[in-house]
């Protein structure tokens, strides 16, 4: 009965995401196709090398910038980085470790379909702008800092978790908000190896989640991008595990093939994500 069609499962999900494998060749920008939605996120990183080369976040409601999930800096433009309506990308040549297309360099890209252009909410009590595809339970918003603990809309009914970046200013850490551990809201670090941490702040995310006055989350006069999930049966799926310490590993059911998994230790410090 965990089957289809006896669980509700989405019409495909290609259509929702996708992973992107190309070769870098060097020029201004290269044309990168393969997709069946003209994507709203797009996660880039290097895979051939151990040396820097950094997550490169792009999105449609920010336009031409990027962040980087493996560090504090604001972010900074990226004018020859396109998303296509024909369902393509082009990406960017750089000489130095930001480059997103270098000459035989291999690289990944995740692409996430949200709703295209933002709209605004106000299911919190700071006014966000949000770009939302409720049927995959995936949203993209932007927000400006109040300096005051409130509440922000995600556009989302049952939001799991929220990955927060200040784009104003570096020195700032991404902030993963999430309710999986025990149900309280929480939070880890993206571009850090902390330990899951409970929040000062409490907050049950539904359609909300709740940010404070640090320069994290909430400092007044500084611009935020946030990424929230929820779960789709069939879709996503967000959980907790125990390791087992066998080579074999611990069996987790999600009901479904996953095409993308992204796991953290939250018991301890020192152990990054993969």
């Amino acid at each position: 009965k965990n089957l289809p069609p006896n669980v509700p499962s989405i019409i495909r999900p290609q259509k929702h995401f996708e992973t992107l494998l190309y070769t870098g060749n060097g020029s201004t920008t290269q044309n990168i196709t393969g997709l069946e939605f003209k994507p709203d996120f797009v996660w880039i990183k290097r895979r051939d090398t151990s040396t820097t080369a950094h997550h490169s976040l792009i999105d449609s409601v920010r336009g031409d910038v990027a962040l980087n999930s493996n560090q504090q800096i604001a972010e900074y433009g990226v004018n020859n980085f396109n998303i296509n309506n024909n369902n393509s990308i082009d990406v960017p040549y750089y000489d130095n470790d930001y480059s997103m297309n270098t000459n035989s360099a291999t690289y990944v890209a995740w692409c996430w379909k949200a709703g295209g252009a933002a709209v605004s909410n106000s299911d919190g009590a700071i006014a966000s702008s949000v770009s939302v595809n409720t049927e995959v339970g995936f949203s993209i918003g932007t927000f400006s800092g109040t300096g005051s603990t409130n509440t922000v809309g995600t556009g989302l009914s049952n939001t799991k978790v929220v990955m927060l970046k200040n784009r104003s200013t570096s020195s700032t850490n991404w902030v993963f908000y999430h309710n999986i551990v025990d149900g309280s809201y929480d939070y880890m670090y993206l571009n850090n190896t902390n330990a899951n941490s409970n929040s000062a702040l409490t907050h049950t995310m539904t359609n909300t989640f709740k940010v404070g006055s640090n320069n994290d989350t909430n400092a007044s006069g500084s611009n935020y991008v946030f990424y929230a999930w929820s779960e789709i049966p069939g879709y996503s799926k967000v959980g907790k595990y125990v390791g087992n310490g066998n080579a074999d590993g611990v069996y987790v059911h999600v009901g479904f093939r996953p095409a993308w998994l992204m796991v953290k230790r939250y018991d301890g410090a020192g152990q990054g994500w993969n």
